[in-house]
């Protein structure tokens, strides 16, 4: 945060100069605001009787920091993610999903309250964990796009339940990005259902859980990005999410917060080459271990708001009819992807 500058208007300040001998030697030297200029910031046009809060108790007016901190500028900087929704334009001529009144269609709604055995944290502790990895034609949610998903679910302990992974065709007029990356070229994404076709299916699964990713904020803008294009999640929200890349050092000694360092460090299996599943996988392997961990210090999940989030987020909305139909869309990948780089991936 820049400093403001001494002759900011709400913070015009004085220097007391301590006089040689007098009480005031030796005394550090003190900003002071005026009285006139804390009356103008006020609304009224005069000082106001109570102080800033500090530590949440209101200060008196004539307490020594009450006309400094009065002119103290605060800063709230939203985070990335939280800012209005630029759907993509729909390339692909997939349909739209329904709105929620129409027939087949879903809302999410709060996951019941049903514990699972040794589930910890109370009720957020029932939540279970959607582990996602996307791979992308580049960096850009709002230019570029999604080209494979990969996706393991998991209960509250975070045991595997299911996963499956799909290429996607981006469009016609859509290069593929950087192969040297993923491994995919236009070929391969041949006869792969566009986003709009397996969407339903998608969001569908993400419903009730927290969303889980190694470095969450790229997999989360893509898919806010484009499932909320498909109308498929509600303008301006926020999903619940737990990043396994933010908590690494909260459970682990690492050298580097990277996907095949930290699954190194936990002693997790990872596939030498690059794909959506397979990172995934590993994902979902270093959140075993973190909640292993926890367990081991007596903690419940340390991102137990997120859990709580998850449990009533309402956000999603999906078709029931096109998400059973988009199961037999699916694509895998059929050839290894890209060997890893050790220094980057």
């Amino acid at each position: 945060m820049r400093r403001p500058e001494p002759d900011h208007p709400r913070l015009l300040t004085s220097l007391r100069q301590p006089r040689a001998g007098g009480r005031d030697a030796g005394r550090p030297l003190r900003a002071r605001t005026s009285r006139s200029t804390a009356a103008r910031a006020s609304p009224l046009g005069s000082a106001p009787t109570r102080g800033p809060h500090r530590n949440g108790t209101a200060l008196p007016s004539q307490h020594p920091d009450a006309a400094r901190l009065m002119g103290m500028p605060f800063y709230h900087r939203p985070p990335a993610d939280r800012g209005p929704l630029r759907p993509l334009p729909d390339q692909t001529g997939a349909p739209v999903s329904p709105l929620p009144s129409a027939p087949g269609a879903r809302v999410a709604g709060p996951v019941p309250a049903t514990a699972a055995a040794g589930a910890p944290g109370g009720e957020a502790g029932t939540v279970g964990y959607a582990v996602v990895d996307l791979e992308t034609t580049g960096l850009s949610p709002a230019t570029d796009a999604i080209i494979e998903i990969g996706l393991v679910l998991t209960d509250a302990q975070g045991r595997p339940e299911h996963h499956w992974s799909t290429l996607i065709d981006p469009g016609a007029d859509t290069a593929v990005g950087p192969t040297r990356i993923h491994g995919l070229v236009a070929e391969d994404l041949i006869g792969a259902p566009a986003l709009g076709q397996v969407a339903d299916l998608l969001v569908r699964e993400l419903a009730g859980r927290a969303v889980v990713a190694h470095n969450a904020r790229f997999d989360l803008g893509f898919l806010t990005q484009a499932l909320g294009g498909l109308g498929l999640l509600r303008r301006g929200a926020r999903v619940p999410r737990v990043c396994t890349m933010e908590w690494s050092r909260h459970f682990m000694d690492t050298p580097s917060r990277r996907l095949t360092a930290c699954c190194q460090a936990a002693g997790v299996a990872i596939d030498r080459h690059h794909s959506a599943l397979d990172d995934a996988m590993a994902a979902a392997g270093l959140l075993r271990h973190y909640l292993a961990v926890g367990a081991r210090r007596g903690e419940p999940p340390a991102w137990g708001r997120a859990l709580e989030d998850a449990r009533g987020f309402t956000g999603w909305t999906w078709d029931e009819d096109r998400a059973d139909q988009a199961r037999r869309l699916l694509v895998e990948r059929r050839r290894p992807g890209a060997l890893r780089d050790p220094q980057h991936s």
